[in-house]
């Protein structure tokens, strides 16, 4: 039955086989449909003379995460709904060990479907589902059909139906007509994307298919993809790193040989991972020269396909017109983050913190509506999980902040960064917004010393500063944001060893912050700059003496009249190691990594458990530990976690 249901999927009654297992499958590399299916991996044809005879979703889960197979899932049961909303009747196949899924969808008739609808019904359905590739929906696009053989030795192995009996007789259905096909493009708004793209005439006239790139001017460099070729994979997805660098690329004009000398030129950059190396077991296993050499070719061919779909809108045009706002917005975000007539003593120190956590994303990505994950915001500002959270509704109350959607399932929340000309001057008075960011104001016009009344001895105001690149603002939010998440500066639970506390804290960076902006010298009386301080801080002028005293005794100024902020490692280290804080990041870093894993599995077990019975992977009996009652144990799951770790 399986030879069958492979000779039906293989429209052109051949097959193109990797008999090398590297995930090619070259063109002169064919075998004929025999009685048995080749043993080595193969893949079949979609269709041919440009029309459909299958219409094929590849979901793919990319790195073999949990996460990622949580990802394809989700995708899985959206798109089966559509399709089903539609009247198309479809089969089911695991792709590979990863947990990808290819939805395989048969098309009625013997002229089958014009293979531009089928790759405008992909468009359309890519904006829905993250996970989808687009690759194969086209005439010569190949994918391995049920029963072929993995590189890695497993099979695609159907699970919905599971009797390749049942699956031929989908492959035969009268079902899948024109007339379904176009009812799935109407619920995908499929006829709003070609709209989009006969605007500009096509997505594909605007590529040079000799050089692989957009038409136009080549740009320079966007800063963005300076700072991603220096970070390294979030949560080691490597993969999806570098699909956040190559479509940048693209848009600015790139061709494929000119990201060919990046690659050489950046070698060791940690950003091109993927390209390095490729996911092998529990690591990551050097790829040879040519197998690099194709992945590089591979995803540029779908990061430029992408930028090609991308309405004028989000042209690179659009996007740098946009820069100069976005760093105008860092700037002045950063000038009230210096002034403490906007902060409340208790909390502001938390707010500020947390404030500058969404400009280093927004400054990332580009754009004022950020995504934000409370833990790793924690790790980033040296606060606890539910201290963030707090203080990002204490922002939003104050308007610094908009919450544009709470956080679901594996979704953060997203928030929006306001402009600070939108802040609402509630400054009054303090102790009417208790909890809240604001602190009492100072009179318009003059700078503020601590008692909230102009006085001489106030500093004069500095000169506006021109404002910077975005790569340079990000580099500074970074860079304070590492000085602020210091073990020196951390609180521990009653009876534990203490750092110096947010409030020192806040007064170093205040110090560093007027010394690079040149507001003191040491040749300032301390009065001033004590006054200076306060006015940046919020904090009286007895307070803002204790920390400067408290700093001092630590080495983390100097003992000059006027000091010096000292922000060395090596001194933040040796004061944290006297404090006994040391380490207590990387203990709070493993301690929330258990608890996400823990949180990952659970929604992992909900989406089994939710999926359709025909698709459902059954886990073992108690794969999520359960009590004695049969609930969900989550201590337990963060306990296993953590373990697994250790080990």
């Amino acid at each position: 039955m399986w030879d069958e249901l492979v000779r039906w999927a293989a429209p052109r009654g051949r097959v193109r086989l990797d008999t090398g297992r590297r995930h090619a499958y070259p063109r002169g590399d064919e075998a004929v449909v025999g009685a048995e299916p080749p043993q080595v991996p193969f893949a079949v044809y979609l269709g041919d003379a440009g029309r459909m005879r299958t219409v094929v979703f590849d979901l793919d889960a990319h790195e073999g995460t949990a996460e990622a197979r949580g990802r394809v899932w989700a995708d899985a049961d959206t798109l089966l709904g559509l399709l089903d909303e539609a009247g198309l009747e479809y089969y089911v196949c695991r792709s590979g060990p990863a947990g990808g899924v290819h939805v395989w969808v048969p098309v009625s008739g013997e002229d089958g479907l014009d293979e531009a609808a089928a790759a405008s019904i992909g468009r359309a359905a890519r904006r829905l589902l993250a996970t989808l590739d687009t690759a194969p929906l086209h005439a010569d696009g190949l994918v391995r059909p049920p029963g072929a053989p993995h590189r890695d030795g497993s099979r695609a192995e159907l699970i919905h139906p599971t009797d390749p009996a049942d699956a031929l007789s989908i492959a035969d259905t009268e079902a899948n007509d024109a007339a379904a096909f176009a009812r799935l493009a109407a619920l995908l708004c499929a006829d709003d994307e070609r709209q989009e793209d006969g605007a500009d005439g096509g997505p594909g006239r605007a590529v040079d298919e000799a050089e692989l790139r957009l038409r136009g001017r080549r740009l320079p460099m966007p800063d963005m993809v300076r700072h991603l070729l220096d970070t390294p994979p979030a949560d080691g997805d490597a993969s999806a790193h570098l699909a956040r660098i190559l479509p940048r690329l693209a848009l600015a004009r790139w061709g494929l040989t000119d990201v060919e000398d990046l690659v050489e030129a950046e070698a060791g950059a940690p950003g091109l991972e993927h390209l390095r190396t490729r996911r092998a077991g529990g690591g990551r296993r050097r790829r040879s020269g040519p197998d690099a050499a194709r992945v590089l070719e591979r995803q540029w061919r779908k990061a430029v396909g992408y930028a090609a779909q991308l309405p004028s809108r989000e042209s690179v045009a659009a996007v740098g017109a946009g820069d100069p706002e976005l760093a105008a917005l860092a700037e002045a975000v950063l000038e009230r983050v210096l002034d403490g007539s906007w902060w409340s003593r208790q909390a502001g120190p938390a707010d500020r913190r947390v404030l500058q956590c969404v400009l280093r994303q927004v400054l990332r990505s580009g754009h004022r509506e950020v995504a934000l994950d409370v833990r790793r915001a924690a790790l980033e500002t040296g606060l606890g999980r539910s201290t963030v959270a707090r203080a990002l509704y204490r922002l939003a109350s104050d308007g610094r902040l908009e919450l544009l959607s709470r956080g679901e399932g594996r979704e953060a929340s997203t928030w929006r960064l306001a402009d600070p000309a939108e802040w609402p001057d509630t400054r009054t008075d303090q102790h009417e917004h208790q909890g809240g960011t604001q602190g009492t104001p100072p009179p318009t016009g003059t700078p503020r010393n601590p008692s909230g009344d102009p006085g001489d001895s106030a500093p004069e105001a500095a000169e506006p500063r021109a404002v910077r690149s975005r790569s340079d603002l990000l580099a500074e939010v970074t860079a304070r944001l590492d000085r602020a998440a210091h073990d020196v500066w951390a609180r521990t639970p009653a009876g534990g060893p203490q750092g110096l506390g947010r409030h020192a804290q806040t007064t170093h960076e205040a110090l560093v912050q007027l010394e690079a902006r040149g507001l003191y010298t040491v040749d300032t009386p301390r009065e001033e700059l004590v006054t200076a301080l306060s006015a940046a801080t919020g904090y009286t002028p007895a307070t803002t003496a204790r920390h400067l005293d408290l700093l001092e005794r630590h080495g983390l100024t100097t003992t000059a009249s006027a000091p010096r902020a000292v922000t060395g490692p090596d001194a933040l280290d040796a004061a944290a190691e006297r404090l006994g804080t040391d380490g207590t990041g990387a203990e709070r870093a493993a301690r929330y990594a258990a608890e996400q894993d823990a949180w990952r599995a659970w929604l992992d077990e909900l989406d089994r458990l939710r999926a359709p019975a025909a698709l459902t992977r059954r886990a073992p009996s108690g794969a999520y530990p359960r009590d004695e009652r049969g609930r969900p144990d989550h201590t337990a799951a963060r306990a296993r976690s953590a373990q697994a770790r250790a080990a």
